[in-house]
């Protein structure tokens, strides 16, 4: 399980995130896996405290807020997530 939480985890780059907040996005990238979509995203997603003040393209809570692309929360649900993700991946998609 352990080798399998981190094959998802490496969609992600992570600095200082709360364990809540990473916590519900292993589950949303798993859903995001079953649906054919994870292998789509282009680029990483950021997650944590330590993107505050920070820019960048995909990232995940309050943290992330000054990015191009930011999911709002603290800690946004993993549904919101999975919304989010899918939603950014679907539209990139459609733009190839």
């Amino acid at each position: 399980m352990k080798v399998y939480v981190m094959q998802l985890a490496d969609n992600v780059t992570e600095v200082e995130s709360c364990s809540v907040c990473y916590g519900c996005l292993i589950p949303a990238l798993e859903e995001l896996r079953k649906e054919g979509l994870l292998e789509k995203l282009n680029e990483k997603i950021a997650i944590g405290q330590g993107y505050r003040g920070k820019r960048g393209e995909l990232g995940i809570g309050n943290c992330t807020s000054l990015f191009r692309h930011s999911l709002p929360g603290c800690p946004p649900t993993e549904g919101q997530m999975t919304d989010f993700l899918r939603n950014h991946i679907l539209k990139n998609v459609q733009q190839m």
